[in-house]
């Protein structure tokens, strides 16, 4: 909803605003209705006074968003400038962002965490497929839609791999949101694919566990602790998570790019593996008991789960 006190943005008379959504670190976003296509769109606009630099990295937002599609990736229409103010048409999408979710239910279950963002992890990997790393995935940029799926938002800071681009993280800036952002990202050091699949770990592990996987007292101590330390385990919070999931997330959450999942396609399909078992145990626990021995062999990663558990436990014990 629009305050009295603010005046709309000076568009072409085609858009009606209609309400405020919400304010970045580039513009300021509105939801309007296109009255030549009789249909509601998201409207960025970039704020007064805005940098030259500034105005760069919201043209970079049109390039990266409008060079590929997926469903369940908002869709950027067009860049324009009207009375010198440029501005960028999105699809609205309807629905509720995850962090909102998050805050408002605290965790979630396997199931619908996997149904949230098994959809982002596809819209990624066509991102990740036309050369378009994120940077800065983080739950308020993911909406939940009324299906319960996940969709991407926000392109802003994307970097897009090839060589025409300015190197913004070569200069020593460091880009992304703290709670979320790869250690390489921290360090200020060049990106790729799989500073997103590490944000995704992240964004999983919230919704698993309700919280953040490093907490502090301050960003930087956040960030500190996220270039030392391993998150704590799921059954450390009292968290039931089937151990092919929790493995997929730690794997995401590796502190050395190497180590973890190349892109979101790789991790895709670990997370469909997952569900698919998911979905078989489900529907075998109808009809017979499984033993704890049965249930290992159906699923080797039990007990690869247990052997990273006990590893982990044991060189978090030796650095103490």
């Amino acid at each position: 909803m629009m305050l009295p006190s603010e005046s709309p943005p000076k568009l072409p008379d085609q858009y009606e605003i209609l309400q405020r959504l919400g304010e970045g670190a580039v513009g300021i976003v509105f939801k309007a209705r296109d009255r030549n296509a009789n249909r509601q769109v998201a409207i960025k606009v970039l704020k007064q006074g805005a940098s030259s630099q500034t105005f760069l990295r919201f043209r970079r937002e049109f390039r990266a968003g409008s060079s590929f599609y997926h469903p369940h990736a908002a869709q950027v229409i067009e860049l324009n400038v009207h009375e010198g103010t440029p501005y960028l048409i999105m699809e609205y999408v309807k629905g509720e962002a995850l962090d909102s979710i998050i805050q408002r239910d605290g965790s979630l279950s396997p199931e619908d965490t996997l149904r949230i963002m098994k959809p982002v992890c596809a819209a990624l990997d066509k991102a990740h497929g036309a050369g378009i790393v994120h940077r800065d995935l983080k739950p308020s940029n993911i909406m939940v839609q009324p299906d319960h799926t996940g969709k991407v938002l926000d392109f802003g800071i994307a970097k897009i791999l090839d060589a025409g681009v300015t190197k913004l993280t070569q200069t020593g800036q460091v880009f992304g949101t703290p709670l979320y952002m790869s250690p390489e990202q921290i360090r200020a050091e060049k990106v790729d694919t799989r500073c997103d699949t590490y944000s995704l770990g992240a964004i999983m592990y919230q919704c698993l566990s309700g919280r953040p996987p490093h907490q502090a007292d301050t960003p930087y101590a956040v960030m500190m602790k996220r270039l030392e330390e391993a998150p704590p385990f799921f059954s450390s919070l009292d968290k039931s998570v089937p151990p092919a999931l929790e493995l997929i997330v730690f794997k995401c959450l590796e502190i050395e790019p190497d180590k973890r999942y190349k892109n979101a396609g790789e991790l895709l399909k670990d997370l469909d593996r997952v569900l698919g078992e998911t979905n078989a145990d489900d529907a075998s626990s109808k009809t017979t008991s499984k033993t704890e021995s049965s249930q290992i062999h159906k699923n080797p990663l039990n007990s690869l789960v247990a052997g990273l558990r006990a590893a982990l436990t044991r060189v978090r014990g030796s650095s103490n």
